[in-house]
């Protein structure tokens, strides 16, 4: 049975969502497969000054975010983007990406 549209609409404040750690940040799953039909996945993301992640590709989705808070270092292929609050950047799936935090940490939403 296929799920009405207006029965899928629905709305999250800060600090709402399902949330977990993740090698030492706090994710904030705002949006998932579930709520949107495999479309894409939001999650905001409290992280430690310093925090990293190893290299890594996508290759079945894009990945992109958004800097509320902070500064983030993003290593995207061959290019480096410094990224400061109310910074969008976005990687191409197929692309070999990195991230990491600055001194102060930093709070993102991660779309992908």
């Amino acid at each position: 049975m296929q799920t009405r549209t207006a029965d899928r609409i629905y709305s999250l404040a800060d600090g709402e969502g399902q949330a977990y750690w993740f090698v030492g940040a706090l994710l904030q799953r705002k949006a998932g497969g579930a709520e949107t039909e495999g479309r894409f996945a939001m999650l905001d993301q409290t992280m430690p000054p310093d925090y990293a992640v190893p290299r890594h590709i996508h290759v079945e989705e894009d990945e992109a975010w958004y800097v509320l808070e902070g500064s983030m270092t993003f290593y995207c292929g061959k290019r480096v983007i410094v990224a400061v609050e109310r910074t969008w950047v976005f990687a191409p799936r197929g692309v070999v990406h990195t991230f990491e935090v600055g001194e102060d940490g930093a709070r993102a939403l991660t779309f992908s």
